[in-house]
This record gives C-alpha cells, sequence and structure tokens, in this order.
C-alpha cells in the first residue's frame, strides 16, 4: 500500500473539509493543468487511447457534394478565370 508524504495528507485533509463544488473546482483546475503540461499525459496514464488529430477535410469529407446549389468548381465561373495566368 502507498504511503502519503506529510504534505499529500495535508493536502488531502484540506480537500476533505471543501464543499463539493469547491472539490470539482479543484478536480477542474488539476486537469487544466495536467492538460498544459506536454510531459505528463493523464490520460494516457490511465490508458486510454490518445484523440487522432485529422484535417478539416477528413472531418467534413462525408459533407461534400451535399449541397444541390452553386458551381460544383470554380473554373465554371469565366469571370473568376479572366486574370488567371496574366
Amino acid at each position: 500500500m502507498n504511503q502519503l508524504s506529510d504534505d499529500d495528507q495535508i493536502l488531502l485533509e484540506k480537500f476533505h473539509q471543501l464543499s463539493s463544488k469547491q472539490r470539482q473546482s479543484i478536480r477542474d483546475f488539476l486537469d487544466f493543468l495536467l492538460s498544459q503540461n506536454p510531459w505528463s499525459n493523464s490520460e494516457s496514464l490511465l490508458g486510454k487511447e490518445e484523440e487522432k488529430q485529422i484535417s478539416f477535410y477528413e472531418a467534413t469529407k462525408e459533407l461534400s457534394g451535399a449541397l444541390d446549389f452553386g458551381p460544383g468548381d470554380l473554373s465554371t465561373n469565366k469571370k473568376y478565370l479572366e486574370n488567371i495566368g496574366k
């Protein structure tokens, strides 16, 4: 069994003296602090998968072609192409 240090024990006793709303604020603040530290990933410590970052295109590709109006391509707009290449 892990033994708490004196400092940890004092913090725990003070934490238990707080209201449930104050305790939640402390938990939220700790989560915020951990998310700001690039060397500490609390999610990986808990065995959760890291969220994969994807591009905007990947997130919205299923919406491609969902609109039935407007030009499908800017090349269909002759005015848009007037000064290209000059």
